[in-house]
């Protein structure tokens, strides 16, 4: 069996993490590598099934340009651009900040070196603000453009802007790419539909050629860590032996007792609603409450 790491939220190193601090984690670190994806992907289904508010976010990437001009694509466009996200996640109208890095993108190293000349780096955040830095030396190193950056950022009056909000590493460009990681809050993609763009120009290098932008600007897999910690708790619900049609079946079953232990079970007549659900763990139900739809409902299952 193929997984594709891709269609769960996070990596197996980050469940791990997760679960190197809980307390009851035998099953999930006594699990091999592959049984860990293939809990992560049953969980990350079961996240899915259910209707979360808020819109997916790609179609955004072929609708608007860097400059939020609409491009007009075509409805089979939009259609194409949607279904190639196979999660949920993330989503555009929910008000959260993301606590990973928003992203990380790059200048790769020149195609040409140049024997001199300067670069400028302009950034355009997600709510359309955009800076430009004033001239960097061609081979400068990784401080030197994070000042630049740090210059640019505050006299454009970014809101919420603190030195190092977008934390520069490797170069110089004339052997090594610089990564630039969108990491402070100032540049959190709270719209939800882009993250930060960069973009590097080279009109005043001389002989050299400047490489493409690496790195994606388009949100691709940026969830709550709450929806994250959901997908861990049912995976390792699912790891040592629940089955969600099982638990519903035994919810049937339950229904069928007698009035008396029905009241004292199940007063309000509701099943459990992870189990109305198929989900097997009420923990991760318990994560995904703030994300939902008004119109998920449970099953009614009426008294015997």
């Amino acid at each position: 069996m193929t997984i594709n790491a891709a269609e769960y939220y996070r990596s197996i190193d980050d469940a791990d993490a997760y679960f190197a601090n809980q307390i009851h984690n035998v099953d999930w670190t006594g699990a091999t590598e592959t049984t860990k994806e293939k809990g992560l992907l049953a969980a990350g289904r079961a996240i899915e099934s259910v209707r979360f508010r808020g819109l997916k976010v790609p179609i955004f990437a072929i609708k608007y340009d860097a400059d939020g001009n609409d491009l007009q694509p075509t409805q089979a466009a939009i259609e194409t651009a949607d279904a190639l996200q196979v999660r949920e996640w993330p989503r555009d109208g929910l008000d959260f900040a993301p606590t990973t890095a928003s992203t990380v993108q790059g200048l790769a190293a020149y195609t040409t070196a140049p024997t001199a000349g300067n670069i400028t780096v302009t950034i355009t955040l997600a709510d359309g603000t955009t800076f430009t830095t004033a001239d960097i030396a061609f081979d400068a190193i990784a401080a030197t453009v994070q000042t630049a950056i740090d210059v640019a950022a505050t006299a454009a009056a970014v809101a919420g802007w603190t030195n190092g909000d977008i934390a520069v590493a490797g170069g110089p460009m004339t052997t090594t790419a610089m990564t630039l990681t969108m990491s402070g809050v100032s540049v959190a993609d709270e719209a939800h539909s882009a993250r930060p763009v960069v973009a590097g120009d080279a009109t005043f290098l001389v002989d050299g050629v400047l490489a493409t932008v690496t790195g994606s600007s388009t949100v691709t897999g940026q969830c709550p860590d709450r929806i994250f910690f959901a997908q861990c708790e049912e995976a390792i619900s699912l790891i040592s032996g629940k089955l969600a049609a099982k638990e519903f079946e035994n919810l049937r079953l339950t229904s069928n007792g007698i009035a008396t232990t029905r009241v004292s079970t199940d007063p309000s007549r509701m099943p459990p609603a992870h189990t109305a659900h198929f989900f097997t763990s009420a923990d991760a139900w318990k994560y995904i409450q703030e994300f939902l739809d008004e119109d998920n409902k449970s099953f009614d299952l009426d008294r015997a």
